[in-house]
């Protein structure tokens, strides 16, 4: 119990860093001071930063996979369902907006490849609640990838900038893609002229 409680005390310190500074910016010494551990202690659990890196990116993102695809399995209307998947994207990029960029501008290769393995299973994921909504009727039947791909795009674009910098609340941005993504952009023309 203390080696997992002494780990998440270091992947929390981790993830706070790296959010602040960026990956480059830091150095294990400043995890060992946030974390109040030993270098030995660090170096016990992680052989280096790369792998604490990775380690705490899998834990964050592994966060979120298994709340979209618990949403995903729920025995509730689309609409709930679609609600609930845009909340707890918005509520992510709120609390890790910061990490996200981190790991867009800081990480190599490996983690790239990691990155695009983690966005296939979200789309996978976000593609069974698309295609219940196509099933029920709620939306067009149009390409679910395509749909899919879009939701989450349009989560990871706008959410960071608005909501992190309190624009405007996580309420507020979950209702505005939900109906940026439901009902467009395009004002109805009432006189049925184009």
């Amino acid at each position: 119990m203390e080696i997992e409680r002494t780990k998440a005390e270091i992947l929390e310190a981790t993830q706070e860093l790296f959010s602040r500074q960026g990956y480059h910016a830091t150095t294990m010494k400043d995890i060992v001071e946030v974390s109040n551990t030993s270098k030995g202690t660090l170096y016990h659990y992680f052989e280096n930063k790369l792998e604490l890196f990775e380690t705490m990116l899998n834990k964050v993102v592994g966060e979120l996979y298994d709340k979209i695809t618990g949403i995903s399995s729920l025995e509730i209307e689309f609409e709930e369902k679609l609600e609930r998947l845009v909340k707890a994207l918005v509520i992510f990029y709120k609390e890790n907006g910061d990490l996200a960029f981190t790991f867009l501008v800081s990480s190599g290769t490996d983690l790239k490849k990691k990155a695009m393995e983690w966005h296939t299973n979200f789309n996978d994921a976000i593609k069974k609640i698309i295609s219940e909504g196509v099933e029920a009727g709620f939306l067009k039947n149009k390409n679910i990838e395509m749909l899919s791909h879009s939701l989450l795009g349009l989560t990871r674009s706008l959410t960071p900038p608005m909501v992190k910098r309190d624009f405007v609340e996580s309420d507020q941005m979950v209702n505005f893609i939900l109906e940026l993504y439901l009902e467009g952009v395009k004002i109805e023309d009432v006189s049925g002229v184009r």
